[in-house]
């Protein structure tokens, strides 16, 4: 029913906005250490976002995400 969706799509909602970030996500593939290297080498040049999403084992949008301080904003 149209209440069982607004439901669900809140408690859906909640559970995004409630998010942990950076490491202290249990899912979290990098660490700040990693973050950091991840953006030195990019500013370096030299590496794309392919590139270094390929050697961290994440996804280029993640490396692009970072680059741009759109997530991990709290590692130097």
């Amino acid at each position: 029913s149209r209440n069982d969706n607004l439901l669900h799509a809140y408690r859906v909602l909640r559970r995004a906005r409630n998010a942990k970030p950076g490491a202290t996500n249990p899912k979290a593939k990098l660490t700040p250490e990693l973050v950091s290297h991840i953006r030195r080498l990019y500013e370096a040049g030299g590496e794309t976002h392919r590139s270094l999403a390929a050697r961290f084992g994440v996804a280029e949008t993640t490396v692009a995400f970072i680059n741009q301080r759109r997530t991990w904003k709290h590692v130097a």
